[in-house]
């Protein structure tokens, strides 16, 4: 069997094939009640998509990942547990990565603060 044999580019193909895993995080989002977030977050519909952007110069957290409307407005971050292992995987993605707002809770009387889960998916990353 040489390297231009059909079954030896078959095989070897195949054992070469990393498939890819797509792995879903539901998340709160953090720092909703800060800088006047709660106004940009009142504004906010379950079901709506939001964007999850790296924001590697932030003087607070390297690791940052900060949560934005379709506006470009900020309304909050991923937590910092969670974005000093997802940093990594948003770097090597080099864009925004879509996420849905699946929850919003509080905010029951007038100055109780509204908050926001969201769900997204990670960057598609191949098995090692």
């Amino acid at each position: 069997m040489t390297k231009d044999d059909y079954w030896y580019r078959y095989y070897t193909a195949a054992a070469n094939h990393q498939p890819s895993v797509k792995k879903s995080i539901e998340t709160k989002v953090v720092g909703v009640a800060y800088e006047g977030r709660q106004a940009i977050v009142a504004l906010l519909k379950v079901g709506e998509e939001v964007q999850l952007v790296r924001e590697p110069n932030n003087p607070y957290d390297g690791n940052a990942i900060k949560v934005v409307r379709h506006t470009g407005q900020c309304f909050g971050f991923i937590n910092k547990s969670l974005a000093v292992e997802l940093a990594p995987q948003f770097d090597n993605h080099g864009s925004p990565i879509k996420a849905m707002i699946i929850a919003m809770t509080g905010g029951y009387s007038s100055d109780a603060n509204i908050g926001v889960t969201i769900q997204f998916n990670l960057p598609e990353t191949s098995w090692r």
